[in-house]
């Protein structure tokens, strides 16, 4: 990527796509030069890296995985659901399910959108589609819920679980 002076000064920081696809060794070797730095891409990318969740150290699939399971739409989840979109092996997917089936219910809603977005029902992963599920997912009833997570099985053209 080639980054110059304008970039820098239109605050153009690290690709971030680009981080999450680094090798685990990759990571390992540009965590210890971002470590300190005053530079507010550095401090940027660091903090792209520690969003996912677990150490930069961690494979990538593993880093998705823990920021799915564990992060809220408020401290770093966005960023998650965002490389979701772009890498989603089958343990990403599975992760999205889970969330889909346990998560809180604004947490739900997301991952279906991205689920009904990788399944190709819809052409992009905006919340519009998944609102059809929103109250399934914000029901306190287990039955409720379960429904909707059948109706989101049927809308990508899985069968119950």
């Amino acid at each position: 990527m080639l980054f110059d002076a304008g970039r820098w000064r239109d605050g153009e920081g690290f690709h971030r796509a680009a981080l999450h696809e680094m090798s685990p060794g990759e990571l390992g070797l540009l965590e210890p030069m971002l470590k300190g730095s005053t530079d507010w891409m550095h401090r940027d990318a660091l903090a792209t890296l520690r969003r996912l969740g677990a150490p930069a150290s961690a494979p990538r699939t593993e880093r998705l995985v823990t920021a799915l399971a564990t992060r809220d739409l408020d401290n770093g989840l966005t960023t998650a659901i965002e490389a979701a979109v772009e890498y989603h092996p089958a343990e990403v997917v599975a992760a999205l399910w889970r969330g889909v089936r346990y998560r809180r219910s604004h947490t739900a809603i997301a991952f279906a959108n991205v689920l009904l977005f990788l399944h190709r029902t819809t052409g992009s992963p905006s919340p519009e589609p998944a609102l059809a599920f929103r109250e399934g997912f914000h029901s306190p009833d287990a039955a409720t819920r379960t429904d909707a997570l059948f109706a989101l099985h049927a809308a990508v053209g899985l069968t119950r679980p």
